[in-house]
């Protein structure tokens, strides 16, 4: 079994890959590792007792992903054209962040979480 290489690797969204290259928006990304994973498993649904599970907002599991995940980017345009910042405050993506991907930020999140799986042909070997 091969582990799942846990080093950042750039994204362009599926929307941007017809695009000249420099018109494209790449995300910096990084895979999960097995705590952050674990971490965000046990969000995804929070035992209330007797037996009565209560689903946690997928918004929520979105947003842990991408603050684990998510490293930077380049060439990220506001509807004016200029360039977005990326920012973390303390640790944590800023709300400016968020917002500025929030139409993309399930695309993004997928994106890390599938490369931070165990590539099932190379666990075969």
């Amino acid at each position: 079994m091969r582990a799942p290489l846990l080093c950042e690797f750039d994204y362009v969204l599926k929307a941007d890959r017809d695009l000249p290259a420099e018109e494209r928006t790449t995300f910096r990304l990084r895979p999960l590792t097995f705590r952050e994973r674990e971490d965000i498993s046990t969000t995804e649904a929070i035992d209330a007792g007797e037996g009565t599970k209560i689903a946690i907002n997928r918004f929520t599991i979105t947003r842990k992903i991408l603050n684990y995940g998510l490293v930077g980017w380049k060439n990220l345009l506001s509807f004016q054209g200029t360039p977005l910042e990326f920012a973390r405050t303390n640790g944590v993506l800023s709300d400016t962040t968020l917002d500025s991907i929030q139409d993309c930020a399930t695309e993004i999140a997928n994106a890390i979480t599938e490369r931070s799986q165990v590539d099932k042909e190379l666990a075969k070997n």
